[in-house]
């Protein structure tokens, strides 16, 4: 019998991270439709998408560079 079966446990969950985050995520996409349906979930997983995007600073930095472009243009 293993010494300490959280070691292996955790020795696993960091070896195997991919299979965790996609058991985590369908396990939260799954609990979404049963709760609000599937048009709805479609909704909060669009926004949330809509969310992770502006909040990272190369798309943010994009967009100004965009809009101060269209700017100049005038």
């Amino acid at each position: 019998m293993p010494d300490n079966i959280l070691e292996i446990l955790l020795e696993k969950i960091i070896n195997n991270w991919k299979k965790v985050y996609g058991a985590i995520l369908g396990f939260i996409v799954g609990l979404t439709v049963i709760n609000y349906g599937i048009l709805k979930a479609i909704v909060v997983f669009a926004f949330a998408f809509i969310g992770y995007k502006l909040g990272d600073s190369s798309f943010t930095g994009g967009i100004k560079k965009i809009i101060l472009k269209r700017l100049k243009e005038d």
